[in-house]
């Protein structure tokens, strides 16, 4: 496999990652799109959410997609919900609907779908973090009363 530089990504997004992937989030693939859907809850409707992107203003009306969707439950499927769209030549051009990829153009969507296949890894320093540190050497202090 190419080795691809990786070290121009934050810290912070490989923690992210880490945390992210620890807590199984769904990603759907829309083949006819050519984008992920990803999602952290469970049980979200990927259905309803295309059927929304995909209804125009005339249908509002009688439209079942909105018949019993208020402000707040359109708020919050559109916020459990990111669009990531993968560039099939290099990963690195891949895009999100996050905020983090709208201020830092790269965010921990892109990096697990790039990760899930298999286009990059997470680096070794980063599992060494999270699983625990090394023990600092000589002798253990005591603990105070």
């Amino acid at each position: 496999m190419l080795q691809i530089d990786v070290s121009n990504i934050l810290d912070e997004h490989w923690c992210d990652v880490i945390d992210d992937t620890n807590d199984k989030p769904i990603a759907n693939y829309v083949d006819d799109e050519g984008f992920y859907l990803m999602s952290r809850v469970k049980g979200v409707d990927f259905e309803k959410f295309l059927e929304c992107l995909e209804c125009d203003k005339g249908c509002l009306a009688d439209c079942d997609s909105f018949k019993d969707m208020t402000f707040d439950t359109f708020s919050e499927l559109n916020n459990s919900i990111r669009i990531v769209r993968t560039n099939p030549d290099n990963w690195k051009f891949s895009k999100c609907t996050c905020y983090d990829y709208f201020k830092t153009w790269m965010c921990k969507h892109i990096l697990v779908i790039a990760i899930a296949n298999n286009q990059i890894f997470i680096p070794e320093k980063y599992f060494d973090s999270e699983i625990g540190s090394k023990p600092k050497p000589g002798k253990k202090k005591k603990a105070k009363h």
